[in-house]
């Protein structure tokens, strides 16, 4: 009697916990591909004049929509076992919180109130994604299939709606709430994050060469520079952790930046208003500009308040576009925590798994996101940019899963190529 009772405990627990793992997957998944691919759907329909701003920008009120389901499978996660909560997490919500105090702080002490409100939503936006990246297996088939086909659909309506080479929608004239409509950036940050979990599941050169032929022309003509920047950074990295003959790779990536070069002219004549061609002359590119303008205000506020920094000091939107950011509003310890928690996990990354002969589809998105991260704390993005959460999110999940669940992730032979 005792051993039936144990046994039908036992199927119950069991099936508990299906449910609740079947759960969290399908919420995670979803989570992702409302936030990025979706993004990107909704806002073409906006910039077509299909249909009404009815979610507004879209973003932010999916965001909250999603934060507590996620916090909720996240906590629910870590009761269920105690390796469940990482020393990346806590690491990373101790972050979060002393930014939010700082928050709290400056808006009882009456900052802009502008700056406080894009800070608390980068926030959230900064918790969902850590913990989708953290908790979701990309791995899965069904993911893969569905992830692919988003991505060729971005790129075959980037590449459908440009106009002279360029895609930005606004120029159409035709939405019907255009203060909602997104920038150039907004397309580029779904349609590079969907891109690198993709190539990330790819391990057939002949594959990823076509996705490269396909993303490097469509980021192009989408013009945002930092992404396609970004785009062309991590293509090395990729093929030079898959490829035995390293130096190969390299010389033939070198190659193809001196056709590119030696053709220069050819670009400039075919796409004159794209943007991207303004990095072969960075004076002449007016965001450059200004960016450099607001790094020299941003040493010179850390100059003059060098421990707290000076929260809001500036006018909304025209923060430093780098990690000084943090100086400037959280202060000499939000910046030096802030560093060492983008720079252990990049170091770890590439000293114990970088160049090793087995291959891990998971280390790999933790590496190229951490790269990336780390390229635009330094460029081009301000410190609560959400590719800070992606990155940590999928190192968090890269390291749990190689400790702690079977078989996962999955280890990959080395290629031939």
């Amino acid at each position: 009697m005792q051993s039936t009772m144990t046994s039908i405990a036992s199927m119950t627990y069991s099936g508990q916990a299906s449910a609740f793992n079947k759960g969290r997957t399908a919420t995670m998944e979803l989570a992702f591909f409302l936030l990025f691919p979706g993004f990107f759907f909704y806002q073409t329909l906006l910039g077509l004049g299909i249909m009404r701003a009815f979610l507004g920008g879209y973003f932010s009120i999916v965001s909250l929509v999603l934060l507590f389901p996620l916090l909720f499978y996240f906590l629910a996660d870590i009761k269920r076992g105690k390796g469940n909560f990482t020393r990346i997490d806590f690491y990373f919500f101790t972050l979060l919180i002393y930014c939010t105090l700082i928050i709290f702080v400056n808006f009882i002490a009456g900052a802009n109130f502008d700056i406080i409100r894009s800070q608390f939503l980068s926030i959230i936006y900064l918790a969902n994604i850590f913990i989708m990246f953290r908790m979701t297996d990309f791995n899965g088939n069904k993911f893969k299939t569905i992830a692919i086909a988003s991505l060729l659909l971005m790129s075959g309506i980037i590449f459908y709606f440009s106009i002279d080479g360029s895609f930005y929608l606004a120029e159409l004239g035709a939405s019907l709430n255009p203060e909602s409509l997104s920038t150039y950036q907004g397309f580029a940050r779904s349609y590079l994050l969907t891109f690198i979990i993709v190539i990330s599941l790819v391990n057939t050169a002949k594959v990823r060469i076509l996705l490269y032929l396909i993303a490097v022309p469509a980021l192009f003509i989408n013009m945002a520079r930092t992404e396609f920047i970004a785009l062309i950074f991590l293509i090395p990295i990729i093929e030079t952790y898959y490829s035995r003959h390293k130096l190969k790779i390299l010389a033939a990536i070198l190659m193809a930046c001196i056709f590119v070069g030696a053709n220069y002219q050819y670009f400039a004549e075919h796409f004159p208003d794209n943007r991207v061609l303004e990095l072969a002359d960075l004076s002449q590119a007016n965001s450059v500009n200004l960016r450099h303008h607001l790094t020299d205000q941003a040493l010179r506020t850390i100059q003059d308040h060098p421990i707290l920094g000076d929260y809001a000091s500036y006018a909304s939107g025209e923060y430093a576009h780098n990690i000084l950011s943090a100086w400037v509003d959280f202060g000499a310890l939000g910046f030096i925590y802030a560093i060492a928690l983008l720079m252990y996990p990049l170091l770890r990354l590439y000293v114990d798994g970088f160049f090793l002969k087995s291959k891990s589809r998971d280390f790999l998105l933790a590496c190229i996101l951490m790269s990336v991260t780390v390229l635009w704390m330094l460029t081009s993005k301000t410190f609560l940019d959400m590719s800070i959460a992606a990155g940590l999110g999928a190192y968090a999940n890269y390291k749990y899963r190689k400790k702690n669940v079977e078989n996962c992730p999955p280890y990959l032979s080395a290629p031939e190529a």
